[in-house]
């Protein structure tokens, strides 16, 4: 969670059109992110709003169900008990 926005403190606001950048797993090609937008609010509470599109969201989206799974087939409760 962000206490305060970092970057309106150096003078920046706007968004961020990225390809990924490097891959945080070695089944996908890039990383996750595709676009970035600065949501802080008017009174200063900060928030940076990201979405994965594209190629790297089929990607990553296999790669969260997989790791979904692997960490709830783990838990110690099912999943009506959440």
């Amino acid at each position: 969670m962000l206490l305060q926005a970092f970057w309106r403190a150096a003078g920046l606001s706007g968004e961020a059109v990225v390809n990924g950048g490097k891959p945080i797993s070695r089944e996908c090609d890039s990383g996750p992110l595709s676009i970035v937008f600065d949501g802080t609010s008017s009174s200063g509470n900060a928030a940076l709003v990201a979405f994965i599109g594209g190629d790297q969201h089929l990607q990553y989206q296999t790669l969260m169900v997989n790791i979904y799974h692997c960490v709830f087939e783990r838990m110690p409760f099912k999943d009506e008990e959440l």
